[in-house]
């Protein structure tokens, strides 16, 4: 009795498990416009639906080892979702340290200190809900790297304070015995 519904363009299927078949159309995201309903499939019905993109939250980090006093950053990066709100935290403190700078979706640490260890939380407010993911930062001791003289220098610079001794007998003697200490 009633007339064939068929999709337009303007009409996204969604599925719905009731009695009858029914469409609708999605006009925000989280809200489902029904369009066609008979009788008593009015109060009964569940809406499913498939979203086109997952929206996830990735962090990476500008490196797994950090040493102090290395310039360092965490990266929070959301697929699905170019328009997400992001936010930054330390867990367990109310401000992040006074040496970092938040930039766009970027964490910067500058000249990392022992004390920027810890947990970071990338807040991601998304159309989907909001999503976190955490890292920790691991800050290690700088290992200060010994300058090594190459063996030919070594042998050089010992051969050169070898011929000074040598020079320094040879120049005075010139005097004679009155200067050198007996």
């Amino acid at each position: 009795f009633w007339p064939a519904r068929s999709l337009h363009a303007d009409l996204l299927p969604i599925s719905l498990y009731s009695m009858n078949n029914l469409f609708g159309k999605l006009r925000e995201p989280g809200y489902v416009l029904i369009q066609w309903v008979e009788g008593l499939d009015v109060p009964n019905y569940d809406v499913v639906t498939f979203p086109d993109t997952i929206i996830q939250v990735l962090l990476e980090p500008s490196s797994e080892s950090i040493s102090l006093g290395d310039r360092a950053w965490f990266d929070c990066k959301v697929t699905g979702d170019p328009d997400a709100e992001i936010t930054w935290t330390k867990e367990g403190e109310d401000e992040l340290p006074d040496n970092t700078q938040v930039m766009g979706n970027r964490l910067l640490f500058v000249n990392v200190r022992e004390d920027n260890g810890g947990i970071y939380k990338c807040h991601a407010k998304t159309k989907a809900g909001p999503l976190e993911t955490r890292n920790v930062l691991n800050v290690g001791i700088a290992k200060r790297k010994r300058k090594r003289i190459s063996r030919k220098k070594e042998k050089r610079a010992h051969k050169e304070a070898g011929n000074n001794d040598k020079k320094m007998k040879h120049s005075s003697s010139i005097f004679g015995t009155w200067f050198t200490s007996s």
